[in-house]
């Protein structure tokens, strides 16, 4: 089966008489087509495949997950198990999904998923800029706090990726970001020499030297923005890959200058009337 983006944008695929046996044997090809800059995104609804009795799938149901390699395909991922798999999304425009019964049961209802392509990566909130395919920004004159999370999450992030999350605030603000969930592959000082993925972070349009890379499993942390912008750099390789991240932004007022122009101003107000009062009474003095 070869489903095309000009023809059918977003649908549904399933296994051979879905909620019914299907029989033993049985192989199905679901071949992506997509443009250059869609990505497809597999979101499965039902998954009925026999347990996994070990870590491997061995000989049970499968199904495997390609991605075009020169002039073949290469096995980047094993579907199996009675576990529903988390959203696959495609590192490019094409994606094979061979689908291989093997075990005849009542049991076995197979599977169901929604397909997609997709120029956003599966990043709703924002809006997406138009000079680099995976950029958003995100203006507190729009909204004052949201999520942001990377591509195709909670899956898998597709590999060879740049994206880039823009932050504006006004001028007496800065951004503050909650990373409620991290899992970048790679390891520290996350950079060429240890093939790691990272996020980048900066409070200009290129690299700042206070902040340094962020990779691997953490638990959740916050960062904060010097001043009004803030910028934020996700970039991936072609090796492994982790299920990303999501993180929770707010544009804060500067409190402490708030503050203090608040404490100004109030001190000019009490001196303004401490004049008045004066000159009140040295007039009375006079009459």
């Amino acid at each position: 089966m070869t489903l095309q983006s000009s023809v059918s944008p977003k649908g549904t695929i399933q296994s051979p008489q879905y909620l019914g046996s299907y029989s033993s044997k049985t192989t199905c090809r679901y071949e992506f087509q997509g443009k250059d800059q869609e990505r497809v995104q597999v979101t499965f609804s039902e998954f009925n495949f026999p347990p996994r009795k070990g870590k491997d799938c061995g000989e049970e149901d499968i199904i495997e997950v390609y991605e075009p390699q020169k002039d073949n395909y290469k096995l980047i991922d094993v579907l199996c198990g009675g576990i529903m798999p988390k959203p696959i999304m495609s590192s490019g425009p094409t994606l094979l999904l061979e689908f291989q019964g093997t075990h005849l049961s009542n049991r076995n209802k197979g599977f169901k998923a929604e397909y997609a392509f997709l120029k956003n990566f599966g990043i709703s909130t924002g809006y997406q800029l138009i000079d680099h395919p995976c950029s958003f920004s995100y203006n507190s004159t729009n909204v004052k706090s949201g999520w942001f999370h990377s591509p195709n999450y909670p899956g898998s992030y597709p590999k060879n990726i740049e994206c880039y999350y823009y932050f504006y605030g006004t001028a007496m603000e800065k951004v503050a970001i909650r990373f409620t969930y991290f899992d970048v592959e790679g390891v520290f000082p996350c950079n060429l020499d240890s093939a790691s993925d990272y996020l980048e972070f900066s409070n200009f349009e290129t690299m700042d030297r206070k902040y340094p890379r962020f990779c691997g499993q953490m638990k959740g942390f916050t960062i904060k923005s010097d001043g009004k912008f803030f910028r934020i750099l996700f970039k991936s390789n072609n090796l492994l890959d982790g299920t990303g991240f999501k993180g929770f932004y707010i544009f804060e007022t500067d409190k402490v200058t708030t503050e203090l122009t608040n404490e100004v101003g109030s001190r000019g107000c009490e001196s303004k009337l401490n004049t008045v009062i004066l000159l009140v009474f040295v007039a009375i003095q006079i009459i």
